[in-house]
């Protein structure tokens, strides 16, 4: 695993929030991560189970999202 920055990390966390709003719903990681974790040989439905567990780990006030609140400590990019 590699340590980002918190900058690194607001930039990452951009390019998958395409709204905007600073949170990444399930459609935007979906988006992002499907075709990632294709491109390195994943299956579709294994990766929505880790797409379930990211929104697990990382949905902080479990509204379904993922919110910037100026640092992630778990990191998956």
């Amino acid at each position: 695993m590699t340590s980002l920055s918190d900058d690194q990390l607001e930039k990452e966390f951009d390019k998958i929030d395409k709204s905007k709003d600073k949170t990444i719903t399930v459609e935007e990681l979906r988006k992002y991560y499907v075709p990632m974790q294709k491109m390195l040989g994943m299956s579709p439905q294994l990766a929505e189970v880790e797409i379930d567990g990211l929104i697990k780990r990382l949905d902080t006030n479990h509204d379904g999202n993922i919110t910037f609140e100026g640092k992630i400590n778990i990191l998956f990019f």
